[in-house]
């Protein structure tokens, strides 16, 4: 019964998580840590503990604990369900996570939430998009690359502190309220992952009961392998002949350009749809060594183009652009002369 409880505890704790402000330091707690030390490891290895807390109850020789799953699952699709529609980078349902706001001493934080920079694989991007989200800016251009990514930061607090009439206070009062924003930032990225671990776990209980159904349902095979296999077009790629990063510029470009539109209209950044797509679609790649790859996980190439100090992703596209405008140019004289 313990690890029935445990379990129940801790998905609970994914939609419920333990939230505390704390005024002295601007910051929040996020269970017992500050938000901003909050790392993406956390968030895997807190999915993984609650899938082997799920295969440590399963048992199929016993009845009670098959229902028990059933039940589980229902409980975590109705979860899930339930938050599709949360906006967490919406002020005040991130505001509504806090528990309460705590005067307590405890041990100073070692950094400030605003005390971040820019390098290559981080989420910095993400973070400065939240930041100006929350604080209603919608028109901000995260891709003029007359600035650095921490200039793009300066100027993004530089608006938000004149908007709040601070922008000639003293540095502590600029400070005071950029460390509650950023706190709010740091804060709304750990639901976003608590969401995935909970969207995860979903998944995970789903295909258990599925394997259930097919056990309490059995009937004599019908299908083989080689039979079905033979017949399934997904057998025959279609993939790009193309870099990952590639790909994703030659479908940037023809988003920007409006070739193709992606649905944007309850997103602030409306390139975030866009690459939720590439992530999730089944688009392939051709990779240095030759070998076909899924296109997937494009955060880091999304920020280095979005980054381009030197404008070395910028040379690169115009040079998919070239070879696109040549191919097409000579496939368009082709098609005149045989006329």
């Amino acid at each position: 019964m313990k690890h029935i409880i445990d379990l129940n505890s801790e998905i609970e704790k994914l939609v419920n998580p333990d939230v505390e402000y704390y005024h002295q330091y601007q910051n929040i707690k996020f269970f017992d840590m500050w938000v901003n030390d909050v790392e993406v490891d956390y968030f895997i290895k807190w999915k993984d503990e609650i899938i082997e807390k799920i295969n440590s109850i399963a048992d199929l020789e016993s009845p009670m604990k098959v229902k028990l799953l059933k039940v589980l699952h229902q409980d975590v699709l109705k979860k899930y369900s339930e938050r599709q529609n949360r906006n967490f980078i919406s002020l005040d349902i991130i505001k509504s996570f806090l528990g309460y706001h705590s005067y307590r001493t405890v041990q100073k934080p070692k950094t400030e939430p605003k005390d971040f920079a820019y390098y290559p694989d981080s989420n910095f991007t993400e973070l400065l998009e939240k930041f100006a989200f929350i604080n209603g800016i919608s028109d901000y251009d995260f891709y003029d690359d007359n600035y650095s990514p921490d200039a793009h930061k300066d100027r993004l607090e530089d608006v938000v502190l004149d908007r709040q009439g601070l922008l000639e206070e003293n540095l502590k009062e600029q400070n005071i309220i950029l460390n509650e924003f950023y706190s709010y930032v740091h804060l709304s990225v750990c639901l976003d992952w608590s969401f995935r671990v909970l969207k995860g776990v979903a998944q995970y209980l789903d295909s258990c009961i599925d394997l259930i159904n097919k056990i309490e349902n059995y009937e004599p095979d019908k299908f083989s392998f080689e039979e079905v296999s033979d017949n399934d077009p997904t057998n025959l790629k279609l993939q790009y002949n193309l870099s990952k990063l590639k790909v994703i510029q030659f479908y940037r470009a023809l988003f920007e350009e409006g070739i193709i539109d992606v649905d944007s209209s309850n997103q602030k950044m409306t390139n975030t749809n866009l690459k939720l797509y590439i992530d999730n679609a089944n688009i392939y790649y051709r990779n240095r060594t030759g070998v076909i790859m899924k296109v997937k996980d494009t955060r880091r190439q999304y920020s280095d183009i979005t980054n381009d100090k030197k404008g070395d992703f910028k040379r690169q596209e115009a040079e998919l652009l070239n070879l696109i405008i040549k191919k097409f140019t000579d496939r368009q004289k082709r098609i005149l002369e045989s006329m």
